[in-house]
């Protein structure tokens, strides 16, 4: 007789993982969470005290950051960046959620492998976890699924959706950005969970030591607690990703204005000189393709620009003028090298 378990797939394993993974969810849980009354789908009632209240939602993953936890975990015995892509895969999500000023309510996680194995991908749930009761949301369900046709050894996908609520009236309009209003950006803790198959790239041919390597996993910087202090004051966020400052920025800044970022008001970390001297990357394609130590971007009015980074220090982050908003001048954003703000 053949059995699922003969072509690599463990019900039996799969299982323990699903009840750990539900036994560890506890501690995020919140009174709209309705119990486990349904077994195939995570309920959630829509809090009171809102008039019109609107759903914000992302998904996202972390990227081929995981195969170099996998790497580390597997080949040097060093399963801490296990825990690191779990809160990775949060942030992603959350930070990405909190742009709109919503408050994030659930996350749900997706977790694709060749086979379950308990102690490494435990790390990872662990790592959700503690990040979900950073920013006070719920892990609502998720999925593992065993897919060895899919993926070899210990190879592992790793994906997150989470959803937030906010005031309909509350929610940032393109046209609450206006000229004159001042940048500021919140630092970044490195590359968070962008670039790294150009950083793996580098990585295959290049000796690292282990003070590169913790610079390049460090933790994807949740700024969840930033933005609640600051979002009633702002104009527009912008969560800076794949794509860095040139890319992101536009998205929440009209066609008829441009961005002026003055590179040279905050220390880029020297993790990116690393990788674009190792890689022989251009200074543009850096921009394009990270953060360059700017993980969020807060637009805001000038009469608020000076108290803003300093309110942002009490509670932990660092936080510069980089910039400012100008009439369009052929370009969305424009690195100015020449000076400090």
């Amino acid at each position: 007789m053949n059995a699922y378990k003969n072509a690599g797939v463990d019900i039996s394993k799969g299982n323990m993982f699903s009840r750990f993974a539900v036994h560890s969810g506890t501690i995020t849980l919140k009174n709209e969470v309705i119990g486990n009354r349904h077994g195939f789908a995570g309920l959630f009632k829509v809090p009171l005290g809102y008039n019109s209240p609107v759903l914000a939602a992302s998904t996202d993953g972390v990227g081929t950051k995981v195969k170099i936890a996998v790497e580390q975990a597997i080949h040097y015995d060093n399963p801490k960046y296990l825990k690191t892509i779990g809160h990775d895969v949060v942030a992603m999500v959350i930070n990405d959620i909190i742009c709109t000023r919503a408050d994030p309510l659930f996350f749900l996680d997706y977790l694709a492998t060749s086979k379950i194995d308990f102690s490494l991908h435990k790390q990872v749930i662990v790592g959700i976890t503690d990040a979900l009761v950073e920013c006070d949301t719920t892990l609502l369900g998720g999925e593992t699924a065993e897919m060895p046709g899919m993926y070899n050894n210990q190879d592992f996908d790793l994906a997150g959706f989470g959803v937030g609520i906010v005031e309909e009236e509350n929610i940032f309009k393109n046209d609450d950005i206006k000229e004159n209003d001042i940048i500021i950006g919140i630092t970044s803790s490195g590359p968070h969970a962008n670039g790294y198959s150009l950083i793996r790239t580098i990585l295959d041919t290049t000796n690292v030591d282990s003070q590169i390597l913790e610079q390049l996993m460090q933790p994807t910087t949740l700024y969840h607690n930033a933005i609640k202090c600051v979002r009633d004051i702002v104009n527009g966020i912008a969560h800076i990703t794949g794509g860095g400052l040139i890319e992101n920025i536009p998205r929440i800044v009209d066609q008829s204005l441009t961005t002026m970022i003055k590179q040279h008001s905050w220390q880029i970390p020297s993790i990116f000189d690393w990788i674009q001297c190792n890689g022989n990357v251009s200074k543009l394609e850096m921009y394009r393709v990270f953060n360059m130590g700017i993980g969020m971007v807060l637009f805001v009015d000038p009469s608020e620009a000076k108290f803003i980074p300093h309110e942002l220090q009490k509670i932990g982050y660092d936080a510069f003028i980089i910039g400012h908003v100008v009439p369009y001048k052929g370009q969305s954003v424009i690195i100015d090298e020449k000076q400090k703000v």
